[in-house]
């Protein structure tokens, strides 16, 4: 990922099953280059379901130091390890909201699973490997931009473990006016997530292979490109 990219040890046992693939710098190659090609130097990235922060601090190295990075997330122990992460590497230029992105401000439940990959909302319902619950509050992306809370992403990376058509919703007024990149992995809403974002006039790719996104598996990775 990043060259001589540091991780706190004191918070690696978060990373759960991606541990070894983020020490290797191999986790998700496909979600990597797509940073890669469409992020610039200067450039504002948003983050939303950042976990250990693996893409914010690539997406805080290829934006370099005038360029912003927004990373959500609403797992406290990930807060905590994108915090020691980006300072352990100098990223002064991340900025992490404890948080979730959905469709309209308020809060919400997360569900915190014994595997931390697999922490979500309680929207979206239940997980067996269920240890606990904890408040958190929900923001909507609009809302955030509208205040002059953020900055105006140039590219959005979402992975929020099923919560992806509420997260679309929160962000309507930017997909219709600042046409951000969106790159997202599925969670087994493929076909309402590709219809939301042609409604926006935007060409869904799948990254992993040559099969329509809407015929791929639960666990696609896409890129969202605005049609000109």
């Amino acid at each position: 990922m990043v060259p001589r990219l540091r991780l706190s040890a004191a918070h690696f046992d978060y990373a759960g099953v991606i541990a070894y693939p983020l020490l290797m710098g191999s986790h998700e190659p496909m979600v990597q280059e797509a940073l890669r090609r469409t992020v610039w130097p200067g450039g504002v990235v948003l983050d939303l379901g950042a976990s250990v922060g693996p893409f914010s601090l690539l997406a805080a190295w290829l934006v370099g130091p005038q360029g912003h990075v927004i990373s959500v997330e609403p797992q406290r122990e990930y807060v905590q390890a994108i915090n020691a992460n980006a300072e352990m590497n100098g990223f002064r230029n991340i900025r992490v909201l404890h948080a979730a992105a959905g469709s309209h401000r308020g809060d919400m439940d997360v569900v915190i699973t014994s595997e931390p990959m697999w922490t979500l909302m309680s929207s979206v319902g239940s997980h067996k490997l269920q240890t606990a619950r904890e408040r958190v509050n929900v923001l909507a992306i609009d809302d955030l931009v509208t205040a002059g809370e953020i900055p105006v992403p140039d590219v959005i990376k979402i992975d929020v473990e099923g919560s992806e058509i509420d997260v679309l919703n929160g962000m309507s007024q930017l997909l219709s006016r600042e046409r951000p990149i969106i790159i997202a992995e599925m969670h087994d809403k493929n076909a309402e997530f590709c219809q939301v974002m042609a409604d926006y006039r935007y060409d869904t790719t799948n990254l992993d292979g040559p099969e329509r996104v809407q015929d791929a598996g639960p666990s696609v990775h896409v890129l969202c490109s605005p049609r000109t």
